[in-house]
């Protein structure tokens, strides 16, 4: 297949604007997870001149062209590593109509593309705007190129100052497919450190974008900065890997995320296209509306590596958990005032006569979700049923004196109908003993179904008022396919009473397999969202399949009774190998690294953990990963 390499053109009226002239608040919200990839050469290598122009001393080959030049205009920023990146007027970087849009605006001169968030510490763009992709992935080769958020213009003025925080180093790349025989053309790279103040686009993970969808663009056209342009819509539809698009856009468009203009959904990376400028008049080349000839790589196509290298490696826990268990659960906890957040890992461990219920901490996670050290297992106190199917646990401040609260619930067989309990510890001191008592257990009204495999809670505050609700999942196992269900007790008090009643039981919907070993449910509000998520995790022990696998799904936007309003994402497989057998499973989330102050980053990472049951006895591991949108 022969494509224009790093071109592209106006179709129809040209829909390109600056960002300040955008009164979308979810525009604005995509755009800043956008960056221009740009390249830098040595600060000694750009020299001021008196006469306040540059001089360009490009021995090293970093840039094609001349070896030395001048550059008039132009404004020089040094980075971090003592390296300079040059912005000049568009108008003297390349021959320009006078008519032509953001004539007197800057621009990158020594080359840029565009790339978007897809994990606060990864961006994907297009092959082509990275390194030259006959040399290896290594780190030194990306010393110069930089990736650069926020590069937009404020109201009328020509440009800002960029800031540190603004500028980042490439670590690696990854998953690079350079116009390979289906034309396909995009790349992930993982980024010096997590990006702390931006937006983390999310990306379609399964199907397709419909015929003739609308859809727009934001990035930054031949160096400048960023723009949006709408008015756009899916043109050819058919090639599994690739669509064509009418969108507005220009050589340093490569790499822009095209959005899906109703669900905001990035549905492909901006690749190639028709050539930008006629040569002579320095004018912009235009099509008709229907001649969508920009080429957009499907998202898609990132989705398997961008799982794959968002998480951790399983991180076991000390101790043996017995050699049966009937479920587990994790919870994260805030026990000391330095940042650093511990881990809770429950289980049920069966026995001939009753059940125990044992809980351990790991303390003072660092950003990796690596525990200092570890607990001996503790006790739950009680006479617990010989027949539980289910646990969860959930950490909260219930009666709000300052120390946290464990919650602690389970799920008892009956044959009228499998039933759910909980009892509270109350005041974790910083070791994680209850050092409050217990309260007597609470029976959830209702019954659970006839045979759980699977269970979890998470703690909420959904209708915003500072109260507490406590979110139930199971799943159910009747003949046939597994399902899975949540109930909300709203409004819990200190006692774990629900003084507002608790909800019908709501069906989760999708596939859950037929043999469930383990699940859990976490809730989290993603940066940039105004109200909180359900997540939804399971793990499928599937007939004749090569060990177990795992699962998770995201319930947009809880209103306050609970209900997911926005609809759910597609069932995303984990990564990694999950053994033959496991015994109990579940999910958290946790916000890792704020203990490193500015260096934090509010994006939210998930935390699962399930009990590996190979022979001999069984023990814990949990992993760790970003939580994409």
């Amino acid at each position: 297949m022969n494509l224009p390499i790093n071109k592209q053109t106006i179709y129809g009226e040209d829909n390109r604007r600056d960002l300040y002239l955008v009164n979308d608040a979810v525009i604005q919200r995509n755009a800043s997870c956008v960056a221009a990839i740009v390249n830098v050469l040595p600060s000694e290598d750009v020299i001021s001149l008196a006469n306040g122009d540059l001089w360009i001393n490009n021995s090293k080959g970093i840039l094609e062209g001349d070896p030395q030049f001048e550059i008039s205009s132009a404004i020089r920023y040094d980075l971090d590593n003592d390296v300079t990146a040059v912005l000049r007027p568009w108008n003297q970087a390349r021959k320009l109509a006078e008519s032509e849009p953001f004539y007197h605006q800057f621009v990158f001169t020594l080359g840029s593309g565009t790339g978007f968030l897809v994990a606060p510490d990864v961006i994907a763009t297009a092959a082509h705007c990275l390194y030259d992709p006959a040399k290896d992935t290594r780190e030194e080769n990306f010393t110069y190129e930089r990736v650069i958020f926020g590069f937009q213009m404020r109201h009328d003025d020509p440009t800002s100052a960029l800031q540190n925080w603004q500028v980042y180093r490439i670590r690696r790349v990854f998953a690079r497919k350079f116009y390979d025989e289906f034309g396909t053309n995009r790349a992930i790279a993982q980024l010096d450190r997590p990006v702390s103040r931006q937006w983390v686009a999310p990306i379609r993970h399964q199907g397709k974008v419909s015929d003739s969808q609308p859809i727009h663009v934001i990035g930054h056209p031949s160096g400048l900065p960023l723009k949006y342009a709408d008015g756009a819509s899916v043109q050819q539809n058919t090639n599994p890997l690739f669509f064509f698009a009418n969108t507005d856009t220009y050589q340093g468009n490569s790499g822009s995320p095209i959005f899906n203009s109703q669900t905001h959904v990035v549905e492909g990376i901006l690749s190639v296209g028709d050539p930008d400028f006629d040569e002579e008049s320095g004018q912009s080349n235009r099509n008709p509306d229907w001649y969508g000839k920009e080429v957009a790589t499907r998202a898609i196509a990132l989705a398997p590596a961008l799982m794959e290298n968002s998480w951790s490696g399983f991180k076991p826990i000390p101790g043996l958990m017995g050699t049966e268990n009937s479920d587990g659960d994790v919870a994260v906890v805030h026990l000391t005032p330095d940042g650093r957040p511990a881990l809770i890992v429950a289980f049920i461990q069966k026995s001939a006569g009753q059940n125990r219920i044992y809980y351990q901490v790991g303390y003072g996670l660092d950003e990796q979700g690596n525990s200092q050290r570890w607990s001996e297992f503790l006790s739950i106190p009680g006479r617990f049923s010989a027949s539980l199917q289910g646990l969860g646990i959930a950490v909260a401040d219930l009666n709000r004196n300052g120390r946290p609260d464990l919650v602690v619930f389970y799920i008892v067989k009956n044959a009228k109908g499998n039933q759910g309990h909980y009892r509270i510890g109350r005041d974790l001191d910083a070791a994680g003993n209850v050092t409050g008592g217990w309260t007597r257990p609470q029976a959830m009204p209702g019954r659970l179904g006839v045979s759980t495999q699977g269970a979890g809670i998470a703690i909420a505050d959904l209708s915003g008022k500072g109260q507490v609700d406590l979110i139930s999942f199971y799943v159910d196992a009747p003949q046939g396919e597994n399902r899975g269900f949540y109930r909300v007790g709203r409004n819990l008090n200190p006692d774990g009473i629900a003084l507002a009643g608790w909800s019908e039981a709501v069906r989760v919907p999708g596939w859950f397999g037929e043999k469930t070993q383990g699940a859990g449910v976490a809730v989290t509000q993603m940066p940039g969202n105004s109200r909180p998520d359900l997540i939804i995790f399971h793990i499928d022990n599937p007939r004749g399949a090569n060990g177990n696998r795992a699962y998770y799904r995201i319930g947009r936007t809880l209103d306050a009774a609970g209900n997911v309003t926005d609809g759910w994402s597609e069932v995303r497989q984990l990564p990694g190998e999950w053994g033959f057998e496991n015994q109990g499973g579940g999910i958290t989330v946790a916000h890792l690294g704020r203990h490193l102050g500015e260096r934090s980053h509010p994006h939210p990472h998930l935390i699962t953990f399930n009990i590996f049951n190979p022979p001999g006895g069984n023990y814990g591991r949990y992993r760790v990963g970003w939580l994409l949108p």
